[in-house]
């Protein structure tokens, strides 16, 4: 009987521990779009073009303006070799194309601007990296930057800052815009049309002489809701002082770990006060 019930509880602990690593190692659900199926030459002709954008990238901000140019151009050889094949929705693939052609105009002003050149960079390589890393993009770590810019902005609507509020939304309008391009490569149109939406909203709302702080403060919750959907995070998730593991499995074993210690206890306590054996009494024996 003793063996027996012990037996039960390290095959309970077991079964805790492998459903605990279930869950811990399960990917966070994101509405990003359904796996499609990607050819070889889509596949090397998106990491051609990763590579081109991240080239592009560092010799912008190291000042080559020359060479930035000549790699810009390669991209937008590179960019024709993509097709919609089900792997990029044509939104996605349409504004890849349009990033590239207005970073061509950005390089080729006479007012040339190293600021507005880097940027254009940094979403030419955001968008090309959303092709080639669709599960984890960098477009993702702008998060705690876009939700910072959103607080900022509902606190000067909530205390009627209009000037502090403008300013704020440019700060927001300049981050969302420069990874837009590569969220629409990654989720669905309809979702980032409804950003867009808010902020056309938002932008004439402080535009107004008086500001409608009800009317604002609506569209800025549904502002966070929208993003929090774009980048895949619940509402609690944002709150949680948790940051996104990149070793899930540790987690799992500290969670499966401290579950165990709890039920070997309360085995211990069980067979302590009430052993799961009956104890043989010797005086009944006497008769025998």
């Amino acid at each position: 009987m003793l063996f027996y019930s012990a037996k039960r509880i390290i095959g309970l602990c077991v079964w805790v521990a492998i459903l605990t690593a279930v869950i811990g190692c399960s990917p966070a659900s994101r509405e990003a779009l359904p796996a499609a199926t990607v050819s070889p030459s889509q596949t090397q002709a998106a990491e051609s073009l990763n590579q081109e954008a991240e080239e592009l990238y560092k010799l912008t901000e190291q000042g080559k303006t020359d060479e930035a140019r000549i790699r810009l151009e390669h991209l937008g050889e590179q960019a024709t070799k993509l097709t919609y094949d089900g792997a990029i929705t044509i939104e996605g693939l349409h504004a890849l194309t349009e990033t590239i052609s207005k970073a061509k105009r950005t390089f080729a002003a006479t007012d040339f601007s190293q600021d507005e050149a880097l940027l254009a960079s940094a979403k030419i390589r955001l968008a090309a990296d959303a092709l080639t890393h669709r599960n984890q993009p960098m477009w993702l770590q702008y998060y705690k930057l876009v939700k910072d810019d959103l607080e900022r902005l509902e606190s000067n609507i909530r205390a009627g800052k209009k000037l502090e509020s403008l300013l704020d939304y440019s700060k927001l309008y300049r981050h969302y815009s420069t990874i837009r391009p590569a969220i629409l490569i990654n989720r669905s149109p309809a979702d980032v049309n409804k950003m867009d939406s808010l902020l056309v909203f938002l932008k004439k709302g402080l535009a107004e002489d008086q500001l409608d702080k009800a009317a604002l403060q609506t569209a800025m919750e549904h502002a966070h809701k929208t993003i929090d959907g774009l980048f895949g995070r619940s509402e609690r998730e944002a709150f949680l002082p948790l940051p996104d593991t990149q070793d899930p499995i540790i987690w799992s074993i500290g969670i499966g770990t401290f579950i165990i210690g709890i039920l070997l206890f309360a085995g211990w306590r069980m067979f302590r006060l009430k052993p799961g054996y009956e104890r043989i009494n010797h005086k009944k024996r006497e008769g025998f």
